[in-house]
């Protein structure tokens, strides 16, 4: 039984009594041999799927162009190798640099931690462990904070503000003594300048775990002689002074 054909001019079903072996005529006027109709199937398939390949490669292109703007040509390269070969370690810190810079913070601390794991003695340890640790601070991840915010420390990390971190993630997940330790050591390397947030954050601790002496001993160690007396610390010191009243 032969099988019909669509008239591709009136596209019409064309009767079986006007197809043969070889010549297909319908009553349109239309005529084509049936290996032609056929080759032209097969094309229009191929070009219908060429338009489908092309227009999702042009809607992956725009909506890659629009999750990373600007950095859209400089991170394609690096999700291509991602996928195909992995990533270098410059590569790797490049794609966690461009995810964070776009708020793609999932993406950036996953590459910091891959860098880490695969690159324990890489000259960029230090760098990229600050930058894992103070981007879960910000995060207020501060348990997953510790651990990179501690090498960096171990390490003789200098940045105060990361330091600072280390000491408040110490302090949020209440290993007070470490924390302790590194308001100290932030104090000790600035001595000559009064550090509001530091000062506060250590009388705190000293607080919390009821060293009622020691807070008043080291306010006292910040008041020298003919030394004007900054208004907050007068106000820690008459709190802690009156702390210690009431243990009285």
């Amino acid at each position: 039984m032969l099988q019909q054909e669509i008239c591709p001019d009136c596209e019409n079903l064309i009767p079986v009594d006007r197809m043969d072996e070889d010549i297909v005529i319908c009553p349109c006027g239309f005529t084509k041999s049936k290996a032609q109709m056929k080759f032209d199937k097969r094309n229009n398939k191929i070009t219908s799927y060429t338009i489908i390949l092309v227009a999702l490669f042009i809607l992956g292109a725009f909506i890659h162009t629009a999750k990373w703007g600007t950095d859209s040509i400089k991170v394609a390269p690096l999700q291509i190798s991602e996928l195909v070969d992995g990533l270098s370690p410059k590569q790797t810190i490049e794609l966690a640099d461009f995810s964070f810079d776009h708020k793609y913070f999932e993406k950036s601390e996953k590459l910091y931690q891959q860098f880490l794991d695969q690159n324990p003695d890489h000259e960029r340890v230090l760098e990229i462990n600050e930058k894992l640790g103070m981007l879960l601070f910000r995060q207020k991840k501060f348990a997953q904070a510790v651990e990179p915010l501690e090498n960096y420390f171990l390490s003789n990390g200098e940045n105060p503000q990361t330091l600072f971190s280390y000491g408040k993630s110490l302090t949020e997940t209440q290993d007070l003594g470490d924390a302790e330790e590194v308001f100290l050591r932030l104090i000790k390397t600035k001595p000559e300048v009064y550090q509001v947030t530091v000062v506060q954050a250590l009388l705190d601790l000293y607080v919390a775990q009821n060293k009622l002496t020691e807070a008043k001993q080291f306010i006292s160690k910040l008041i020298k002689p003919g030394y004007v007396v900054p208004t907050h610390l007068q106000e820690q010191k008459e709190l802690i002074n009156e702390l210690i009243s009431k243990k009285s």
